[in-house]
């Protein structure tokens, strides 16, 4: 038999089953002598009894010879393979089996068979039907050219036949084949045009014989499908995939507030929210359905069960989908808690002559062609990397992003793509030609709080050691300071109020530990500085129905760090603080054209650089609240302490009392007037916080370079330069504009205004200024986009060469403070959590 390489995965053999070794009978030449072929001795089988061969069929692996079991009791049945007058013994078999395989064949050749029925004496029965078939190896191979047209290619040793058949039909049980072609033996193929695009086929080819008037009836199918529009290269026809703009992810929040018009805007549950671009070149009315499958199973777009939270199996969430204005968006609120991980995609559906379906996704393509969408812990949300590469890459860059490739872009310049996800991570060795925030990752939907001792919690802060809250004012002007030890108990927290007249007082946090109070700010100092922070500390703004105030004072870089991993989450680990590049992408604010509740930056502007809240202006950040320090408004400040602790409408942890401010203009945990300062994936409020980066600062030549974070191991965005070496990023600040604050100045560069004259570019990946005029990857100062916030200062510092951390102070606002390293001062901060 001429041997032919088979697809296993498409081509489908029908056979009938034979064990030759246990059904055959021993053949020799005295049984063959006694058949009534010579009229010496009769079968008790005659014609009515047995009819012999009917069928003789092409199975590809040899010719099937089939007949209709006799009526009368028989000891075997043979088959005879006939060339002439010759009869050839194949094969005996039992008297059960009524088919046999002729597995010795050549493809090209005609073969005929009689089949004899033996009697209980060993005698054959007289009959002498024939029957015939072309052995041929049919099919040899099917592919998809585009999304329209298929082409075979079948064997050529079938030049016996007359011609060659092919057939097509949907790949279903139920529709009838159809002829599409008859054709030359010798043509060896044929391109089936016409076909649905991104559509499963079943497709044969059968040899017909004129002398046998008949196919040869082999029933090989290839399974093949057409070309996707969506997911397929089809020549200059690049695919039509365009990936999301936007994607949120939130994890279980039971203290968030509700927005009182947009309740999707701040969900209290686990949710999805994607945007997915409608596919280029295809009509507004075009019908889509988005995916889901768990991560690491397959993912079917042929699924049409609705999702829930249990499903893992291909799953549609969102049901059948249209574009709505720029974008197509699917909101999945049955979705697991964390650690359920998701794979989504959005396919095209098409209906045609009554017939729908969804272009699959090849198993091949799944990574260019869906994203991850990990579920957040609890009081966290998701920073999705597609849709942050999509928002650094075309609304920042000005850059055409690859929607096949998570969105990156092209971007050679400092930060474009990290080193590691983690402390302890392999390095992940991207290729730097491109800006990639790299990985999935979590962070702290609010920043991080002070967990103060209630008297209902057991706080002794009363007079004298007596039941009472521990919260109040410590100290008689300016920040705040410790309590008197004469109250509460050890393992108390206190929070303690600023005083100031004019509402820009801070927060801080304390405990009492061996009679003392301690701020948090220096637990770092003590062996137990992780079960100390647990202690005193929360980003969850439910917290047995207190209010949770912002630390928004006496935080360390050191302690910040420390505070991340006190609270680690059971199937992530610990939390860490941001790195600068992380902290561009995760402020962001929602001003994508198309993304959900987005604006445009003017808007943003008002939204959040604070102001009044009223019924027209809506609700707003509290950065640079105006009048903060008097009872206006919708009456947010308490009037006392007790009301400010106990009243539900006191939003903002201050209170006012005899013309003076006591406390911070920093919303509580969980704040409804907060309710709309939120960056695009629904972190609240994030301008201010700390991060693991770091310079060192050299006095003799005005520099600030580069260097790896002294807080985070696998943080060393800082030590490329701006030519893609390892020199570290260099400021070279001298030049800067001085302006003075108090006793300690402050350079100053501010974007969009004056500064020094060799500031031309901004690397946008890490949001500093680069003094060389060759950083052309960078973007020009005059064509930022973003122009509110986009500062730089660094604090003026004599010692000859000192480590200075970074501190942000809006998304690209950058500080760079103090003049103790890791020890420097902070103000209140967020951690994140790698998703990988």
């Amino acid at each position: 038999m001429k041997k032919h390489n088979l697809n296993v995965k498409y081509f489908i053999l029908i056979l009938t089953a034979l064990t030759m070794s246990s059904c055959f009978e021993n053949v020799d030449t005295a049984q063959k002598a006694q058949s009534s072929t010579d009229g010496s001795v009769k079968s008790d089988i005659t014609e009515s009894d047995f009819s012999g061969a009917n069928l003789a069929t092409n199975k590809v692996t040899g010719i099937e010879v089939s007949w209709i079991a006799a009526t009368k009791t028989v000891q075997s049945y043979r088959l005879y393979r006939v060339r002439g007058a010759t009869m050839d013994l194949i094969a005996s078999v039992g008297s059960q089996q009524t088919s046999v395989i002729d597995g010795s064949v050549t493809w090209g050749a005609i073969y005929s068979y009689v089949v004899k029925a033996v009697d209980v004496n060993g005698i054959e029965d007289a009959n002498n039907n024939r029957v015939s078939a072309l052995a041929w190896g049919g099919l040899a191979s099917a592919a998809a050219e585009s999304p329209t047209a298929i082409r075979v290619t079948f064997d050529t040793s079938s030049a016996i036949a007359n011609e060659i058949r092919i057939y097509i039909k949907p790949n279903d049980a139920s529709s009838p084949k159809t002829l599409v072609a008859s054709v030359s033996p010798n043509l060896g193929s044929y391109l089936i045009t016409g076909l649905r695009p991104g559509f499963s086929y079943q497709i044969t080819a059968q040899a017909f014989v004129d002398s046998l008037k008949k196919e040869d009836g082999n029933s090989a199918n290839w399974i093949i499908n057409t070309n996707t529009l969506g997911f397929h290269d089809n020549g200059v026809d690049l695919a039509k995939w365009r990936n999301v703009i936007s994607a949120r992810a939130f994890g279980v929040s039971p203290g968030s507030p509700t927005h009182p018009t947009l309740p999707e805007k701040s969900p209290t549950g686990n949710v999805t929210e994607l945007s997915f671009l409608p596919f280029s070149g295809v009509p507004v009315t075009q019908k889509y359905v988005v995916i889901r499958a768990a991560e690491g199973q397959d993912i079917d777009t042929s699924a049409v069960q609705a999702c829930t939270t249990s499903t893992t199996q291909s799953c549609r969430p969102c049901g059948v989908l249209t574009q709505n204005t720029a974008t197509v968006f699917c909101r999945d609120q049955n979705v697991a808690g964390s650690p359920a991980r998701y794979r989504y995609t959005m396919a095209l559906l098409h209906e045609d002559a009554g017939l729908e379906w969804v272009e699959p996704l090849p198993l091949d393509k799944v990574q260019q062609f869906s994203i991850l969408v990990p579920i957040p812990p609890k009081d966290m949300v998701l920073v999705q990397r597609d849709a942050a590469n999509y928002e650094m890459c075309v609304t920042q860059m000005n850059k055409s992003s690859d929607p096949k490739n998570k969105n990156r872009c092209a971007y050679s310049g400092a930060g474009s793509v990290p080193y590691n996800s983690n402390p302890g991570k392999p390095a992940l060795n991207m290729d730097r030609s491109f800006y990639d925030l790299g990985y999935n990752f979590f962070t702290t939907r609010y920043p991080m709080g002070c967990r103060w001792t209630t008297a209902a919690d057991g706080g002794m802060c009363g007079p004298g050691q007596t039941p009472g809250d521990c919260a109040g004012v410590a100290g008689t002007s300016g920040n705040p300071t410790a309590p008197s030890n004469t109250l509460g108990k050890d393992g108390d927290v206190y929070w303690t109020l600023g005083f100031n007249a004019t509402a820009s007082g801070y927060n801080g946090c304390y405990m009492k530990i061996n009679g003392s109070w301690m701020s948090s700010a220096d637990f770092y100092t003590r062996p137990d500085t992780t079960a100390l922070l647990a202690q005193a500390t929360t980003f969850h703004p439910e917290e047995n129905n207190k209010k949770i105030p912002r630390i928004h004072y006496y935080s360390r870089f050191i302690t910040a760090m420390e505070t991340c991993k006190a609270h680690p989450d059971p199937n992530y680990g610990p939390m860490r603080l941001p790195r600068l590049r992380e902290h561009r992408a995760l402020s962001a604010w929602p001003t994508v054209p198309g993304e959900p509740y987005s604006t445009n930056y003017a808007t943003a502007l008002n939204t959040y650089s604070g102001g009044y809240w009223n019924s027209v202006d809506g609700f707003r950040c509290e950065n640079n609240v105006a009048n903060m320090n008097t009872v206006t408004g919708p009456n947010m400040i308490g009037a006392t302490l007790n009301d400010l602790l106990t009243n539900p409408s006191r939003e903002v942890s201050s209170y006012l009392s005899g013309g003076i401010n006591y406390g911070s203009r920093q919303f509580f945990l969980g704040a409804q007037q907060g309710v709309d300062c939120r960056t695009r994936y629904g972190a609240y409020n994030v301008a201010d916080t700390p991060t693991s980066d770091a310079f060192m600062y050299n006095a003799s030549n005005g520099k600030h370079t580069g260097i790896a974070s002294p807080l985070d191991s696998g943080n060393l965005d800082l030590v490329t330069d701006v030519n893609g070496g390892n020199t570290g990023y260099v400021l070279d600040t001298a030049g800067s504009i001085v302006e003075p604050n108090g006793s300690n100045p402050y350079y100053r560069t501010s974007v969009g205004t004056a500064g020094p004259a060799n500031y031309n570019f901004i690397n946008l990946a890490l949001g500093l200024p680069a003094y060389t005029s060759t950083s052309t990857q960078y973007n020009l100062r005059t064509s930022f986009s973003e122009v509110f916030g986009s500062n730089f200062y660094y604090n003026y510092a004599s010692a000859p060469t000192i480590v200075h951390m970074v501190r942000t102070a809006s998304r690209w606002g950058t500080y760079l403070i103090g003049t103790t390293g890791i020890a420097d001062l902070s103000y209140g901060h967020y951690c994140v959590l790698p998703a990988e």
